[in-house]
């Protein structure tokens, strides 16, 4: 059986849909599983176990005119590449037009996607998945619409190469990490305006954190919230690490492996840092953290109570109130577990080798007499 699966964006909606590979693999055991998403995208899928094929959708160049001759060109030979898969189940999970057209020029056998799909995109379906948008997490919307149980345990699967670890690794030398350190990694921009915390903030953060705790904090972002970053480190009364622009997907998700907590606006490498199991505190203004919050019993999401929030929008002209309310103070007491709990395992390791020898000492003397020394 041959399965497509259509998300091409954004970041993370296509992390929070990691969880239907493993649904799928356990419905479809055999299925060839392929995956059509963004080129900028793509990395983050890439060693998947679970995937086959992942077929690079190049919408950037659509947006510019002089580009469309060559756009058109590329998007008709993709939909040659999917058309010869002849695909038996066709997953549109973006749930746009441009998406559900797509699905249905691949030829698939059976369409499927949301009920409640945007821009006339049902109109493309075989089938039509219900599911409540306001009541329901995404992760568990995208596994409803597979056909599985969204009570059940989820898998986020995101697959290093040892290149892709050691390369990282050079990060982390080239920017003069101190493993003795608790690392704190800021997830600083976002795509809309009104979903940033001020930068001013972070770095108010940053000199709590350090001044503290000891711990060491590292900014990441994307190559065009490089000026951001670098605008938070000038301000910052403690040094910092700044890997904005420097990493790909995989990189960063390895990084946000050695994190003790993430901080992060409401973005793409948030949910990439909860989807690796690290500890998440997300800042939540004009989205709803129940749709789209990290995915997670471990993660801490801070908001206001504003009554117009969330209102899901790109602009606003009461000045993002939302998210400068969220305090440095309330922010550093949700990291502060989160550092506790490494102190405590470091101490206790510290105390599990000192009694080591004794114990190993006693046990010696013990055989050999025949009687505890206690």
């Amino acid at each position: 059986m041959n399965i497509l699966i259509i998300k091409p964006s954004s970041l993370g909606d296509v992390v929070q849909a990691l969880p239907v590979l493993k649904v799928l693999h356990e419905r479809y055991p055999g299925a060839h599983i392929d995956w059509l998403v963004n080129e900028e995208i793509a990395d983050i899928l890439s060693g998947n176990p679970f995937l086959r094929t992942v077929h690079l959708w190049d919408r950037t160049s659509w947006r510019k005119p002089r580009l469309l001759p060559a756009a058109i060109r590329r998007t008709a030979r993709l939909l040659r590449r999917l058309r010869r898969e002849r695909y038996d189940l066709v997953l549109d999970l973006q749930g746009l037009l441009r998406s559900s057209l797509m699905a249905r020029l691949s030829g698939g056998r059976e369409i499927v996607g949301f009920a409640d799909a945007r821009e006339l995109a049902p109109l493309f379906y075989h089938k039509k998945v219900r599911a409540p948008v306001a009541a329901m997490h995404s992760v568990e919307r995208y596994i409803l619409a597979v056909g599985g149980n969204p009570s059940r345990g989820r898998q986020f699967p995101i697959v290093f190469s040892a290149r892709e670890k050691q390369s990282a690794e050079r990060l982390f030398t080239q920017a003069k990490r101190d493993t003795a350190r608790s690392l704190v990694v800021f997830v600083v921009g976002a795509r809309w305006a009104t979903k940033q915390w001020p930068p001013e903030n972070f770095a108010a953060l940053a000199e709590k954190l350090a001044a503290s705790d000891g711990a060491q904090v590292a900014l990441i972002g994307s190559q065009s919230e490089a000026p951001l970053a670098c605008r938070i480190a000038s301000t910052c009364g403690c040094a910092m690490m700044d890997f904005s622009g420097k990493t790909t997907l995989k990189q960063l998700a390895y990084l946000f492996q050695g994190a003790k907590v993430v901080v992060g606006n409401d973005s793409g490498p948030t949910h990439i840092a909860a989807a690796v199991g690290t500890p998440v505190v997300a800042l939540y203004g004009p989205t709803s953290p129940v749709r789209t919050g990290p995915y997670g019993e471990q993660h801490t999401v801070l908001t206001t109570s504003l009554p117009c929030s969330p209102c899901f929008r790109r602009t606003c002209d009461q000045g993002t109130s939302c998210m400068t309310d969220i305090s440095v103070e309330s922010v550093y007491r949700a990291c502060k577990p989160y550092l506790q709990k490494r102190e405590h395992a470091v101490t206790q390791q510290r105390a599990d080798r000192r009694a080591a020898p004794r114990h190993s000492e006693n046990n010696r003397r013990k055989a050999a007499t025949g009687r505890d020394p206690n």
